[in-house]
């Protein structure tokens, strides 16, 4: 129990007290937190690409590319969630880990970890594994191109795009005093 304890203490889930014991911060319990994360990632997440040491890993680019486009080719099943997810989060961090600062990169990662937590099930079928694959191909065309205003733009859309959903999803089941179902 302690394990688990330190693990979400280490994601930000649980606040661990100086002498004994701790409490779940509110992190993610909520709409609220849940708009406040993604307000979060649409200021940090599109600063990734404007820094001005800005440079991807050489290779990483088209391996990327190659997983995205694997994943639009393959039939999709319930079973590929975790694999999905773990690309999906790849590709955010990869972005934040180019832009040279390791406070971004460091934001980024923790908001990863928040999100995996969030993700447990995914519920949002393979049209939008379909959509969140070109929209991150066409952010890496820009980025291909030395276009990187072009890919902060996209990086908000698909964020703006990614929080609309996430919000829909919940409208109606959650209230601002209840936890996530």
């Amino acid at each position: 129990m302690l394990q688990v304890l330190a693990r979400l203490a280490g994601i930000g889930v649980v606040e661990r007290w100086a002498c004994y014991g701790g409490a779940f911060n509110g992190a993610i319990d909520s709409p609220a937190a849940r708009r406040e994360s993604y307000a979060f990632r649409l200021l940090v997440e599109p600063a990734c690409l404007a820094q001005p040491g800005f440079a991807l890993a050489p290779g990483w680019s088209a391996a990327m590319r190659a997983r995205h486009t694997a994943a639009l080719r393959s039939p999709w099943h319930d079973g590929m969630a975790v694999a999905f997810y773990d690309m999906n989060a790849a590709f955010h961090e990869g972005l934040a880990e180019a832009s040279g600062n390791r406070f971004l990169l460091a934001s980024v990662r923790q908001q990863n970890r928040l999100r995996r937590f969030l993700n447990i099930h995914w519920t949002y079928g393979p049209e939008r594994v379909r959509i969140n694959c070109t929209e991150h191909l066409a952010i890496l065309d820009c980025l291909d191109a030395g276009d990187r205003p072009g890919a902060a733009a996209l990086m908000r859309a698909h964020l703006e795009g990614a929080a609309r959903l996430r919000h829909a999803a919940f409208r109606g089941r959650d209230t601002e005093a209840s936890p996530p179902s």
